[in-house]
């Protein structure tokens, strides 16, 4: 719902915990996890 879409969802502590484990550098994947969480904020509050 909206209140996901404001707050990215909540998956990014999983996110990027599973991407340092698969052996993605730390500072990348803060990174990847930042963008993601607005990609999704933005289309949610969208649609």
């Amino acid at each position: 719902g909206f209140n996901k879409g404001v707050g990215g969802g909540g998956y990014g502590p999983v996110v990027t915990v599973g991407g340092i484990l698969s052996g993605v550098p730390v500072k990348s994947m803060l990174a990847v996890t930042a963008v993601s969480e607005g990609t999704v904020c933005v289309f949610s509050i969208i649609v």
